[in-house]
C-alpha cells in the first residue's frame, strides 16, 4: 500500500529514507510500492474510521507521491496532504542528490536529478540566452497552491553544482500520453501567470482519470505582461465556478505575501492587475446575459 509507506517514511525521515521501497519513475515498469503491515498499523491512527482508512489505502496504492497529495486534498484530508507536501518540499530542497542527467528537452538543458532517498526532480537555473527564470518556476507553484488548483508539482529553491535554481518533483510522462486541447482551467492559470509557452511537446501532462492537466515548465512565465493587458477570448480562460469564487475572495495582499521575495514587485503587480481584469470581464459578461461558464 504505497501511499502509507510514503507518508510514514516522510514523517520519520524527511530527506533520508534509508533503503527506499521504490525506484525512479523513469526506470520502473511496475510502479507499485511494497506493502508494510507495520506501516499500515501505525498510520491507521490518522483516521477515525476504519472504512476511511481502508478506502484511502486502496485508492492510493497506484499513485505517485505528488498524486497522493492531490487526491488527499480532493477528498478533504487537508492536514495529511499538507504534512506530506511539506515533507516533499523539504526532501527536494535539502535531500542528498547522488546523480543527474541532462534532459534533451526545451532550450535550457534542465537536469533530471536523483536523490539518495529514491525520488527524482527536474533542476533548472536561469538562462540569459533564452530568458528562462527559475524564480518563475517557484512562483508558478506558489500561486497554484494559493489558488487551490493542484496543477503544478511541488517546486522548491535548490543549490546544486554551484548554481542557484529550482527543483520540481519529477512526474514521468504516461506511456500512453496524448496531447489534447488545454482546459479552460489551465488557460486561466496561464493567463494569470502571463505564460506564453504552453505547448503539447511536454510542458503539460495528461493522465487517464485525472480531470485536469499537470502543468510543468514555467520558466518564461511572468515575463510578457503586455501580451495579457486585454482579454480576447474570455470563455477560453474562464475557470470553473468554484475557482472563480476563490479568485474573487483572494486578497491582493495575499498574492503579494506569497510572491514577494521570489518575483520583483512589477511582476507581482502584473498578476494582481490580470486578476482584476479577469474578474471584471467575467462579471460584466454575466450582467449582460452572456455568462462564460
Amino acid at each position: 500500500m504505497r501511499f502509507w509507506v510514503i507518508l510514514l517514511l516522510f514523517a520519520l525521515e524527511p530527506f533520508g529514507f534509508g533503503n527506499p521501497a521504490w525506484t525512479f519513475a523513469s526506470e520502473r515498469s511496475d510502479s507499485r510500492f511494497g506493502g508494510s503491515g507495520e506501516c499500515v498499523r501505525l498510520l491507521k491512527r490518522l483516521f477515525a474510521k476504519n472504512d476511511d482508512f481502508n478506502r484511502l489505502s486502496e485508492r492510493y496504492s497506484e499513485f505517485e507521491i505528488q498524486e497522493s497529495i492531490w487526491h488527499l486534498r480532493a477528498e478533504g484530508h487537508l492536514s495529511e496532504a499538507t504534512k506530506l507536501e511539506l515533507s516533499l518540499e523539504k526532501a527536494l530542497s535539502e535531500g542528498e542528490i547522488v546523480s543527474h542527467e541532462t534532459l534533451d528537452i526545451g532550450t535550457t538543458e534542465p537536469r533530471l536529478v536523483r536523490y539518495r532517498n529514491g525520488i527524482s526532480g527536474v533542476f533548472k537555473w536561469n538562462s540569459r540566452d533564452w530568458g528562462d527564470s527559475y524564480q518563475a518556476e517557484i512562483a508558478a507553484y506558489r500561486l497554484d497552491r494559493l489558488l487551490g488548483l493542484d496543477l503544478v508539482p511541488v517546486t522548491v529553491t535548490r543549490q546544486y553544482s554551484g548554481k542557484s535554481g529550482s527543483v520540481q518533483y519529477f512526474i514521468a510522462r504516461p506511456s500512453k500520453w496524448k496531447s489534447r486541447k488545454t482546459s479552460s482551467r489551465l488557460n486561466y492559470f496561464d493567463y494569470l501567470i502571463a505564460n506564453p509557452d504552453r505547448n503539447s511537446r511536454g510542458n503539460y501532462l495528461i493522465f487517464p482519470g485525472r480531470p485536469y492537466e499537470i502543468a510543468v515548465d514555467h520558466g518564461k512565465a511572468f515575463s510578457t505582461d503586455s501580451l495579457y493587458s486585454e482579454i480576447e477570448n474570455l470563455k477560453s480562460i474562464t475557470p470553473p465556478k468554484e475557482d472563480f469564487q476563490r479568485l474573487k475572495k483572494l486578497e491582493d495582499d495575499e498574492i503579494r505575501a506569497t510572491l514577494t521575495g521570489i518575483l520583483p514587485k512589477s511582476k507581482i503587480e502584473g498578476v494582481i492587475r490580470r486578476k482584476r481584469l479577469l474578474i471584471q470581464a467575467i462579471e460584466k459578461a454575466i450582467r449582460s446575459g452572456k455568462s462564460p461558464f
